[in-house]
């Protein structure tokens, strides 16, 4: 076998896998799932202690009627619960107080009242749940319902109204084609031998 010839099969070999390659990326389909992101800003509105509502000049650990919230959370629309009807499991979580006391307080999925959290967002209602599934008990949970955002620990409790801001445009999530695949798998040899001929 000459050099010529042991080129020409290198170079119909990496041009077919190229081929192969191709149609493979191809074959994503980016329609069958995404990524959405919320920004969600807001101001406390009302404050519990003991199951009661507490008058609007109260204090609530450092946290006042008025001081502002925000935050942000992630889903993927194909990552669904198993354990509520219709909704997806949050990929991210941000939760932030700017209290009167001058402290930030931040709650996340990696760390909600000190341990690691699950959430879920309602994709009927777009209503979010955090602090629950969680392996040890945690005493408090985050939740929405029509506009308002229900922070609650301990017997405690912060209301706010908030709103939707929409924090990034969802993003594709490329899933695998399997029919594609086989396809370029299928012309691949056949592109190889019609070349050697």
């Amino acid at each position: 076998m000459t050099f010529i010839t042991k080129f020409r099969r290198i170079f119909h070999t990496v041009v077919a896998g190229t081929a192969t390659t191709i149609l493979v990326a191809s074959g994503s389909s980016a329609a069958q799932a995404a990524i959405f992101t919320y920004n969600y800003e807001g101001y406390v509105t009302e404050l519990y202690g003991a199951g009661e509502l507490l008058p609007p000049n109260s204090d609530l650990r450092g946290v006042e009627v008025g001081d502002r919230i925000s935050g942000s959370y992630s889903y993927d629309d194909e990552v669904l619960s198993p354990f509520q009807p219709n909704s997806a499991v949050l990929t991210d979580f941000i939760y932030t107080i700017e209290a009167s006391d001058g402290n930030t307080y931040v709650e996340t999925l990696g760390n909600f009242l000190g341990v690691r959290a699950n959430g879920i967002v309602n994709l009927d209602t777009a209503d979010i749940t955090v602090g629950i599934n969680s392996p040890v008990p945690i005493y408090g949970a985050i939740s929405s319902s029509e506009g308002s955002l229900f922070y609650s620990v301990r017997n405690t409790a912060i209301i706010s109204t908030f709103e939707l801001l929409v924090g990034s445009a969802p993003q594709s999530v490329p899933e695998y084609s399997s029919t594609l695949a086989l396809l370029a798998l299928t012309i691949a040899p056949i592109f190889l031998r019609s070349r050697r001929t």
